[in-house]
């Protein structure tokens, strides 16, 4: 059975190590006596490899860096320089100075982990940190005439290095100063040490505050490696991506030992340069060393940029975002803060691809990328727009301050859309949908955070579209939802749980309902009430859009020749097909036929709808199926017409009578949609085609639209969808007054 130390004498263990070799120093640097100087550089060796030791017996080099244990050894070599002769004491020096800047550049890669770019300025603190230390050698050349070529070489290297590692270690501290502490310092200090100990090389060890100063040191990194918070100070900080490593800062390095070279050879007789041409000399040098650190660090930055970043937009990519969603995590924590995560995906983006082609889907994504990052500038720079992939982006707000403020910040980023996209010929307005999740309340992980930020954006989708929703522990997940829709599906039918329901749309002239449009509802036992937002696009993917589809026309059809059999006006009725029916076009005009054949309906009262999404995608297929609509005597309409691209050259190629216009729009008039609405009221006033008013809900809408000639509408402002059984009542209600009217008229007459 092992004993272990008390945690409380093991946490002062790197102090006692400090104040035993601040008097162990105190007093070698009061007697210059070889033999206790060899004594202290012993009991140093010794501490320094039960530290090594550690490590290395356990596997870890993550809990303990190297690095500082590569500083520990470079100052025990320095120190034992003090023991040895003059002559080799440059070349103890050069060794050490070199393990010292290996040392620290572990440092760096370690405490850096990854990062985003170096940028200028912090070339330039390098570059000036090399400047220094040409310029205290051409003022004061290293060692003076007594040395020949190879040494005056090793002792600018020396310096050079020794100076290098210091201005490395003092730019990760302008860098990073949350992580400067205690054990950061107890490794700079000593790197400074050695670089003043090599350039005052003539005159080491000569005054009893130097030699301590120095023998001092070489327990300083040793001390930084026994703190209890070692482990802290130097762990992998959340950066963004690993361009800082060895290999390549010795590379970059190895530039720098021209200068040496160039100083001591001036250190030869025969080559005694003047002052003034050596100064230029170093300039020019430190230049060149700063245009080719600064080259290597431009290419660096570009292949990093390129792999951390969406070639199509510029933006952070996914696992970009991922990285700074975790260092939000890690702050927030530290901070006892909250930030939110927005998922945002564009509505109906495939029928843009589909249309206009991919070339055009690339520019509107580039378009919509620049739109979400100049409205994230303006709310703060520390915001991140990134594309995930496809039509996904995603929004890291790293401080909010409620569930108003985000909704607010996700509204502002609706707002960005209400303007139409500048697509060159024409112009395409384009909607999103997106979802919220808050840290730490909707998940304290990465994971977590983007699975209910995707989740909420899935219920704004459900919702339809072009919303703002924050997530909520009851919504179930996109996958499980779907999943549980697409089993019940299969039995809707069977169980008579799917109905009808008809929206009236109004002759605005004479206030009378003209046509309904069918749309189809789902009562499910337990799940409730289900729109078609949500079960549709899970039947189309199921293939039972087919079956689903069928019932529909069927229903609608016998309601509406069921009306002319019970006294009711012989209005029309619109119903909705899928993409999916088109496909299959011989059997989709066969089942019409039948709907009509077995319902008794008159041709001329059906009207059939379809997306302008699918008359764009294949206008010659698709208008050879509407053309055998029009031969049968059935009407034809494009629903949702202006969603997504308003190219208006494919309505030459196919033959419809009605064009619906989409109640986004309808929903802006006053704002960006007033345009576009009177446009279409007047393309199909050209075209001799009716238009119908989508989503109306105010008397001033009612206003704009009868001002600019839209006759037909239809919207909450008139009727909410009705069951067959209500619908039969307004009807015969309307009947009813009718009569009323007309008999008013004989009397009067």
């Amino acid at each position: 059975m092992t004993r272990q130390l008390p945690a409380a004498l093991t946490d002062k263990t790197w102090l006692l190590l400090l104040v035993a070799s601040l008097g162990a120093a105190v007093y070698v640097g009061s007697d210059p006596n070889q033999l206790t100087i060899m004594a202290f550089f012993a009991a140093a060796a010794v501490v320094l490899l039960l530290c090594i030791r550690t490590p290395w017996s356990r596997g870890d080099d993550r809990a303990r860096p190297v690095g500082v244990l590569l500083i520990a050894a470079a100052q025990l070599i320095a120190t034992s320089t003090t023991l040895m002769p003059e002559s080799i004491r440059p070349a103890l020096f050069c060794v050490a100075a070199l393990i010292g800047a290996v040392g620290t550049i572990k440092i760096i890669v370690f405490r850096m982990g990854t990062r985003v770019e170096i940028t200028e300025r912090e070339i330039a603190i390098v570059s000036a940190g090399i400047g220094v230390a040409f310029f205290t050698l051409v003022i004061q050349p290293a060692g003076g005439p007594m040395f020949d070529l190879s040494t005056s070489i090793l002792i600018a290297t020396s310096l050079s290095v020794a100076i290098f590692s210091t201005v490395l270690m003092l730019w990760l501290a302008t860098f990073d100063t949350d992580g400067i502490t205690i054990p950061f310092t107890l490794v700079l200090l000593p790197q400074a040490t050695l670089a003043l100990l090599i350039a005052d090389l003539d005159g080491v060890f000569e005054t009893g505050l130097i030699r301590a100063l120095v023998l001092f040191s070489t327990m300083m990194p040793l001390a930084a490696y026994l703190h209890p918070k070692t482990a802290d100070q130097f762990s992998i900080a959340m950066f963004v991506s690993s361009e800082i490593n060895a290999r390549r800062s010795l590379i970059s390095f190895s530039v720098i030992l021209l200068g040496p070279v160039m100083i001591g050879i001036n250190e030869l007789p025969r080559f005694d340069l003047s002052l003034t041409t050596i100064t230029v000399g170093s300039s020019v040098l430190s230049v060149m060393v700063a245009t080719h650190l600064l080259l290597l660090v431009r290419r660096w930055a570009k292949v990093e940029h390129q792999g951390q970043h969406d070639q199509l937009t510029g933006l952070p990519n996914r696992p970009l975002f991922f990285t700074r969603l975790q260092s939000a995590i890690e702050g927030a924590k530290i901070r006892e803060a909250k930030f939110v995560v927005m998922f945002l995906d564009l509505d109906r983006f495939k029928a843009v691809n589909d249309s206009l082609g991919h070339e055009k889907g690339d520019l509107l994504l580039r378009l919509v990328s620049d739109r979400l990052n100049s409205a994230a500038e303006r709310v703060g720079n520390n915001l991140t727009v990134a594309r995930l992939g496809g039509d996904e982006f995603a929004i890291l707000v790293p401080a909010v301050k409620d569930d108003r403020h985000s909704h607010a910040l996700g509204r502002m980023f609706l707002d960005q859309f209400l303007e139409p996209f500048d697509m060159g010929l024409r112009d395409i307005y384009v909607t999103p949908s997106i979802g919220i999740a808050e840290f730490p309340r909707d998940g304290s992980s990465v994971e977590q955070l983007i699975e209910n930020a995707d989740t909420a954006m899935f219920e704004a989708k459900e919702r339809g579209r072009n919303t703002v929703v924050n997530y909520l522990p009851e919504q179930r997940t996109p996958g499980a939802h779907r999943l549980e829709i697409e089993a019940a599906l299969h039995k809707a039918l069977s169980n008579n749980e799917l109905e009808v329901y008809y929206q009236p749309q109004i002759d605005i002239t004479t206030g009378q309902i003209f046509a309904v449009e069918a749309l189809l509802r789902w009562e499910h036992p337990t799940l409730g009430l289900i729109s078609p937002e949500k079960f549709v696009p899970v039947a189309e993917e199921s293939t039972l859009i087919d079956a689903i589809g069928q019932w529909t026309l069927e229903e609608a059809c016998n309601t509406a020749a069921g009306w002319g059999k019970n006294n009711l006006p012989e209005i029309n009725v619109a119903v909705n097909l899928s993409p999916r029916q088109f496909q299959k076009a011989v059997l989709l005009t066969d089942n019409v036929a039948r709907a009509l054949r077995n319902s008794g309906l008159k041709p001329d009262r059906l009207e059939l709808e379809l997306t302008e999404s699918l008359a764009l995608e294949r206008p010659e297929e698709v208008n050879a199926t509407l053309i055998r609509f029009r031969e049968m005597g059935i009407r034809t309409a494009i629903d949702d017409f202006g969603v997504g691209h308003t190219g208006l050259d494919y309505l030459d190629r196919i033959e419809v009578d009605t064009l619906k216009i989409d109640r986004s729009f309808i929903n802006r008039i006053g704002e960006s949609g007033a345009p576009l609405v009177t446009a279409v009221i007047s393309l199909a006033r050209g075209l001799n085609l009716d238009v119908i008013a989508e989503g109306v809900e105010t008397r001033a809408q009612v206003n704009f639209l009868k001002s600019h000639g839209c006759r037909y509408m239809q919207g909450f402002l008139f009727s909410r969808p009705l069951s067959a059984k209500q619908l039969e009542q307004v009807l015969r209600n309307q009947m009813v007054k009718n009569q009323e009217i007309r008999a008013n008229h004989q009397r009067a007459a």
